[in-house]
Parts: structure tokens; C-alpha cells; sequence
């Protein structure tokens, strides 16, 4: 079953729905700063805690990402109370079991898609498929297929997950058709916060080791893996500031006991984050400033 996406992209439609959203650049050490009350009257700032999840998720709408020299939007559309598109530049379309499960990505160039009614936007040529395994519910599977103009195959990758009982993905193994394996172990607290990721590469038989901190409020993005399955495989997308598989926000990350990465967020009043501000430290010393601002659906 294929849900097709209904959504529009015109740009003043997306200014009103992200309203808040908009950034404005200001200087390299300032680089993003919201336009308005991006908190509300009903946000906070820093770790404010929730004691549970939500029995009802909020789903995350859209997020505009920006930092010193990019500006990325993304929407999320919904129909029949599923996850039907994701799109930034690409457009992803989904097609689920009957479980409710995400079954498959497929992904086009849509560039022009706000020239024509989304519902009825048909992929011409797909860049990219991608195919999900599941065991007991549970993902534990993830392919990816990069195409060429004539369809063809040009590259593989398949990602083996495995979870504990709590739905942690505690293993991650990459095997890619170039020859590169990597291998992804994880260590939770009993919060379910990731304490430590080493990646293993194989070939080259070398590791790094990172730590993280945590707040206690929801990661934006965790909703769509909880309800559908949502994963993006083992990616560096700068839009994402915390994989999608767990539940609270990073707010710091250690690569190797360096400080890598740092975030400060505001929240609406159920916890779920308005804007993330971040500094990444980058070699020799250099740092790259940005910042996320999110809308939800409900």
C-alpha cells in the first residue's frame, strides 16, 4: 500500500506554517537567531524534564536548519495517519506493511513539485530505494540501493540491526557492495539514554569511541521511528542532531573524550523541542554555529 504525499510547497505556505521558524544570519559567532517568539508562552529553555512519554506522540510538521553557509528546509506530510512524504530537495514517499510498519523509501528529485498538486506527484525517475526487514515488529534490517538515470543499480549497502527487550538498537552492522563494513555497538543507561557508541571499521581495523549527555524531553524525530518505523540508516545528516531510535535530545557529544558537539534547546510546554541551537568543533579548532527551529502537526 503506497500513501502518496499531500502536501503544498508553496513558499508562502511554508512561511505561515513554520511561522516562527524563519532565521536571519548575523555574524560568524552569532550565525542564526529566530524571528519572533520562538518559545511561546508555553516553552522553556534547557533541561526541562518530562516524566513520561506522551500516550500521543506529537509528530514533527517541518524544520528549517541553518547554519554559517546552508540553509536546508524539510516537510513532513501525513495522510491516514501515517508518515506519506519527507522532503527537502529529494522527495521520499513510503509504502508500510500491514502492521503499520514502513516497508520501503523510494526516492526522486521533486524539485518542481510545487508546481503541481503533491497527492498526484508521480516519481519519474527514483534516485535511491530502500527496504526494511522486520522480526517480531522490530526492525531489524535496512537496505539502500543508489540507481542511475537508467535505473540500474550502481551501489548497495545493507544495515543489520538488533534490539534489546526495551527497543534499544544496541547493534548496528553496515556492509556496504565498495567493501567498507562498520560495525556500531551501543550502551544505554536505564533512562534509555545512550551513554557510549564505538564504531569498528573493519578494514582498516581502527575505532572511535563517543559519549554523550542527555536532556529528558523528546527527540523530534523519535515519534515516526516509534509508530512507523522511520530510520535513515547510518547517515551524518546535519538536519538530525540525534538518531531517530532514541527517545530524548543529545545535548553534548564526545568524540574520543573531545568535546564534539553541543546543543541548547527550548521546549513547548510537553516537551518537545521549538529551537536547537548548536556549536560543532571541528579540527584545528574551528567551530561551526547553527541552529534548528521545529513545527509540529498536533
Amino acid at each position: 500500500m503506497v500513501l502518496k504525499a499531500n502536501f503544498c510547497f508553496h513558499p508562502i505556505l511554508l512561511t505561515t506554517l513554520l511561522g516562527m521558524v524563519l532565521f536571519v544570519s548575523c555574524s560568524k559567532n552569532d550565525p542564526v537567531k529566530p524571528i519572533g517568539n520562538a518559545t511561546g508562552p508555553e516553552s522553556s529553555t534547557g533541561n526541562s524534564p518530562v516524566s513520561d512519554a506522551p500516550i500521543e506522540y506529537k509528530f514533527i510538521a517541518a524544520l528549517l536548519y541553518q547554519d554559517e553557509t546552508v540553509s536546508k528546509e524539510r516537510v513532513f506530510s501525513y495522510d491516514q495517519g501515517k508518515l506519506v512524504g519527507d522532503y527537502e530537495r529529494w522527495l521520499t514517499q513510503f509504502d508500510y506493511n500491514e502492521q503499520g510498519k514502513i516497508l520501503a523509501q523510494s526516492i526522486c528529485s521533486a524539485q518542481n513539485i510545487a508546481d503541481e498538486d503533491p497527492a498526484d506527484y508521480e516519481c519519474a525517475q527514483f534516485l535511491e530505494m530502500r527496504t526494511h526487514g522486520y522480526t517480531q515488529g522490530l526492525l531489524n534490517s535496512y537496505k539502500e540501493e543508489k540507481l542511475d538515470e537508467n535505473q540500474t543499480v550502481i551501489f548497495s549497502s545493507i544495515v543489520t540491526l538488533i534490539q534489546d527487550d526495551m527497543g534499544n538498537v544496541f547493534s548496528e552492522v553496515y556492509d556496504a557492495s565498495d567493501g567498507n563494513i562498520e560495525d556500531h555497538s551501543y550502551n544505554y543507561n536505564d533512562q534509555g539514554n545512550l551513554l557510549s557508541h564505538r564504531i569498528k571499521y573493519i578494514a582498516q581495523n581502527t575505532s572511535i569511541a563517543f559519549t554523550f549527555e542527555f536532556d529528558d524531553n523528546i527527540n523530534p524525530l523519535y515519534p515516526l521511528w516509534k509508530d512507523f518505523g522511520y530510520y535513515l540508516g547510518i547517515s551524518s545528516d546535519e538536519t538530525l542532531l540525534t538518531p531517530v531510535f532514541l527517545k530524548h535530545n543529545i545535548t553534548r557529544i564526545f568524540r574520543n573524550n573531545v568535546l564534539e558537539l553541543e546543543v541548547d534547546y527550548t521546549y513547548d510546554g510537553k516537551g518537545y523541542p521549538l529551537t536547537a541551537f548548536f556549536t560543532r568543533h571541528l579540527a584545528g579548532g574551528a567551530i561551526k554555529k547553527g541552529g534548528i527551529t521545529y513545527a509540529y502537526k498536533n
